[in-house]
């Protein structure tokens, strides 16, 4: 019996560590790679109004949210301000382009997706979390040749400020 229980033992292990074949699979895509986002209503960005400074550049930037707009104020070190005007809507997925139809009308989703007029390019943000206290914002450019803006492919962590 002793000997019966070795052998059964021994195939057990050997079938768990027989190692198969790998399967051929696609290499996971741009948005496949990116930080898990959570998905929110524009309900919760509208009225809203968020600060982060720069710490490389001591420059700072606010934005807040109409539930067409996003309005963003970028406050140099050396006394400059600009500011932006930007449609946006929310989506669950990344668009190839702007979609002017969508604002204002989808109203629920994981990216933030913004036209800017003045580059006429479109840009994303994917929304890592929202609380009562912090908007994280993983930010990047569906313009490979822009250069406006935050640097692709990096999060900010904004605070509530209103």
């Amino acid at each position: 019996m002793r000997k019966t229980f070795i052998i059964f033992a021994c195939a057990l292990l050997t079938a768990c560590h027989t190692e198969k074949p790998r399967e051929e699979t696609a290499e996971a895509t741009d948005e496949q790679q990116l930080p898990y986002a959570e998905a929110t209503d524009v309900q919760r960005l509208i009225g809203t109004k968020w600060y982060f400074i720069y710490p490389e550049y001591m420059d700072s930037v606010t934005i807040s949210f109409s539930d067409t707009v996003i309005n963003r104020t970028h406050y140099l070190y050396k006394c400059d301000t600009y500011t932006g005007e930007y449609s946006y809507y929310l989506c669950d997925s990344i668009p190839s382009e702007f979609d002017f139809a969508t604002v204002g009308k989808s109203r629920r989703g994981t990216y933030m997706i913004f036209y800017n007029g003045k580059t006429d390019d479109c840009n994303w943000f994917k929304i890592l979390s929202l609380t009562d206290d912090s908007l994280t914002l993983y930010y990047k450019t569906l313009d490979p040749n822009s250069v406006v803006g935050a640097n692709p492919g990096t999060s900010y962590v904004y605070r509530r400020i209103k």
